[in-house]
């Protein structure tokens, strides 16, 4: 049976999730669970605890920062978990037009996050959002020198060329989609990433209370390995076995994933 692998996705979000996670299971779907919220890295570690080819992140989505959903509460909460926490993801910055009025708050609250992951999680993977935000995020990361400390994945890359190689030379990986590929310097980026910092990632379902099934999820994954495959211009099945290499290192660096 052939193995699925999605590095960034919210598969929490879906109305079905714990039926989804059991047949993933059984349908050879690994995927890392990025998180929004505290309460929802404990929620979903709850519910998938039978699924282990799911591993759940704890994250603080700045999208939850702009809508004032992100209390002290929240804050402290990750400082308790991140411990114990396989990955970090997902955290960061968005300073798109509808979010750029939480500007200070969000690099407030992102700047504690990195400070709380360096000190009591180093070495683990670390899932970073940067919309209209690349420049800030990096200036961040290399500020609590967490290039050094931390494996940083940025996911759905959408800064310039420049900014990208700032990360790269940093050491960063990136986390592919379809969506990525098709917008911006997307495909430049992806056919231009070393093969051992290239991921995939569906970042799906989309919304809280998604409708969703293990059918449509492997379809999208699949169909991301063949985008991906057609941009760098290999074969399938040495971009799968890429992907899958890449998967299981950041894995290996996850003392508690299961």
């Amino acid at each position: 049976m052939s193995e699925h692998y999605d590095a960034h996705c919210h598969i929490d979000f879906a109305n079905n999730a714990q039926e989804i996670a059991m047949k993933a299971k059984d349908r050879n779907v690994h995927a890392l669970c990025s998180t929004v919220i505290p309460s929802s890295f404990v929620s979903a570690e709850e519910r998938f605890a039978d699924a282990p080819c799911i591993t759940v992140g704890l994250g603080i989505h700045p999208w939850w920062i702009d809508e004032a959903r992100v209390s002290e509460v929240d804050v402290a909460h990750f400082d308790d978990l991140v411990r114990s926490a396989p990955f970090i993801g997902e955290v960061g910055l968005d300073f798109s037009r509808r979010r750029k009025g939480s500007h200070a708050r969000q690099v407030e609250i992102f700047q504690h996050l990195m400070k709380s992951t360096r000190e009591h999680a180093p070495g683990r993977p670390l899932f970073i959002h940067a919309v209209k935000s690349c420049e800030e995020v990096i200036d961040i990361l290399d500020e609590y020198g967490m290039f050094e400390s931390n494996i940083c994945v940025f996911h759905w890359f959408s800064g310039t060329r420049e900014q990208f190689g700032r990360a790269l030379s940093k050491g960063a990986l990136f986390s592919v989609s379809m969506r990525m590929i098709a917008q911006g310097d997307g495909a430049f980026i992806t056919s231009a990433l070393p093969s051992d910092h290239l991921l995939a990632e569906t970042d799906s379902p989309p919304h809280e209370g998604s409708p969703w099934s293990v059918d449509t999820w492997i379809q999208e994954i699949e169909n991301t390995t063949q985008a991906i495959a057609e941009v760098r211009s290999e074969e399938l099945e040495m971009v799968r076995q890429t992907l899958k290499a890449n998967y299981q290192t950041l894995l290996s660096a996850m003392p508690t994933h299961r």
